[in-house]
């Protein structure tokens, strides 16, 4: 243990890992294999050995983080990113926006490839950039040589295969088009970047950050939350894993669910801005302001338990004292039955109607003052949710 101490402390400053004791006995067979490796003869040898070689602590890194992944990793999501959310970016940027997609930790690469090839099926691989980033240099590599083997396409059809990749022996190599519209780059989550256009780390659509945040502590998730915050262009979009921390308490998301978990979006605030020429509208008081009110109202109780979409029978016709809407994917709803229940307990006594889920395509059918105003447009939709005592 006194050999795990000074290395687990020098990764966490550099790196932003934490090690929580379920980990240790993995943290120093890792530093075992790193000393038998490098020659070390002691802890604080393999200490100032990291220190001066980047390469040696890269290659800690990535034993001590799982580098394992496979293309089209849970499928829910990148279903949703071709239904939904790149539909909606070419809505809201025009047909001839240059989509620019991040995959933050993408280990061999099979994030990124997986983002450039549904690219590629939806016609949109001559308009678009992935930039695949990774805090092991050792792992970059594998992800530029782009060859994998059966594991890595677990679950893939053999016109798949036969489309996108070339067979070398017992493994397959991806084909060059799809190569050329990823870049590969190193990026450290927890050092204190700024997104900038010469870093190309800025204006992002699209962000998949996706099991990286298991492995850092509170402090690395605040702060990762704000970089990722900043990297997305306004209206941009960020997924992460079902594991990975809540993100909301530590950026001003937009928070959505959906059929395949949690996504962020950051708000647009070009939607609120008038057109040159056009005279802005009058601005409404705060108390009047749906779009102000729901804005503090988020602020608030960003930690509260989200809902699926939901409606209420006509014996409810007015909202809660102490709710607030939310917005919510009304997709395929969910098979979970735990939801219904708490809606129904929440809601069911204190409003004397019954919650149910609302079909694919539903519109909201609360009665006033809950509905929003004008008609839904989308696959989203505002959802009712009590809010944490004293939240108005």
């Amino acid at each position: 243990m006194d050999a795990v101490e000074p290395v687990a402390a020098l990764v966490a400053r550099r790196t932003g890992l934490f090690f929580p004791e379920s980990r240790r006995q993995a943290l120093a067979a890792a530093i075992a294999n790193a000393i038998a490796r490098t020659g070390a003869r002691t802890a604080e040898d393999l200490v100032e050995l990291l220190e001066r070689v980047p390469a040696a602590l890269d290659e800690l890194v990535a034993e001590i983080t799982i580098q394992e992944s496979y293309f089209f990793r849970d499928p829910g999501q990148f279903e949703i990113l071709r239904r939904d959310v790149l539909p909606e970016i070419l809505r809201r940027c025009g047909p001839d926006h240059r989509l620019r997609l991040l995959s933050v930790g993408c280990a061999a690469g099979e994030e990124p490839y997986s983002l450039a090839i549904l690219l590629d099926q939806e016609g949109l691989g001559g308009r678009s950039v992935v930039i695949g980033t990774d805090i092991s240099r050792p792992s970059l590599a594998r992800a530029a040589e782009a060859s994998y083997g059966n594991w890595s396409l677990r679950g893939s059809v053999e016109d798949f295969r036969s489309r996108y990749f070339q067979r070398e022996g017992s493994r397959f190599r991806l084909v060059q088009r799809i190569r050329d519209r990823v870049e590969l780059t190193y990026l450290n989550l927890a050092e204190d970047f700024h997104p900038s256009h010469a870093t190309g780390i800025v204006a992002f659509d699209v962000i998949f950050c996706r099991n990286a945040l298991i492995y850092f502590d509170a402090g690395s998730i605040a702060g990762a939350a704000a970089r990722l915050f900043s990297a997305l262009a306004e209206g941009g979009w960020l997924v992460t894993g079902a594991s990975d921390p809540p993100l909301a308490d530590h950026a001003p998301f937009e928070t959505v669910m959906t059929p395949a978990g949690l996504f962020y979006r950051r708000p647009d605030e070009r939607a609120a801005r008038p057109e040159p020429g056009v005279p802005a509208a009058p601005s409404p008081t705060a108390a009047g302001s749906p779009r102000r009110s729901r804005w503090r109202r988020w602020r608030r109780a960003s930690s509260r338990r989200l809902r699926r979409s939901t409606t209420c029978t006509p014996s409810c016709s007015r909202r809660p004292a102490g709710t607030a809407r939310r917005l919510i994917y009304s997709g395929a709803p969910s098979t979970s039955t735990g939801s219904s229940r708490w809606l129904r307990s929440r809601w069911g006594s204190r409003c004397g109607g019954s919650a149910t889920p609302t079909a694919r395509g539903a519109p909201w059918d609360m009665r006033a003052p809950c509905s929003p105003a004008g008609p839904r447009t989308s696959a989203y939709t505002w959802a009712t949710e009590r809010s944490p005592e004293g939240s108005s």
